[in-house]
């Protein structure tokens, strides 16, 4: 099933913080959750480049965030196109924050 096309950006809840994520780190739970209010934007998961995440960031975003974004790659929840230097969410991302979907 592809979460890309079921799942969008607006269904996921981004008013609170994402806590106990599979993650089980605040920094990550933080920038995961800054993609999501980052796709939110246009409600669609759409690639971004760390200039388009520094941009929509909750926070002053450094190093360590690019870091993470990298670690997020190397563990399959981002995919990243090198020519480009753009990240893709993808269904292993979508899965990790599908607890935090919003209630109907």
């Amino acid at each position: 099933m592809n979460l890309i096309k079921t799942i969008k950006p607006s269904d996921i809840a981004t008013d609170d913080h994402f806590f106990s994520s599979i993650w089980q780190n605040c920094e990550k739970e933080c920038i995961a959750r800054n993609i999501v209010v980052i796709a939110k934007k246009k409600d669609k998961w759409q690639p971004f480049t760390f200039n388009q995440y520094k941009t929509g960031c909750s926070h002053v975003a450094s190093d360590s965030d690019r870091w993470i974004l990298e670690d997020f790659v190397k563990f399959g929840y981002l995919t990243k196109k090198t020519n480009r230097h753009s990240y893709n969410v993808n269904n292993k991302f979508i899965k990790a924050i599908f607890q935090y979907a919003k209630e109907d």
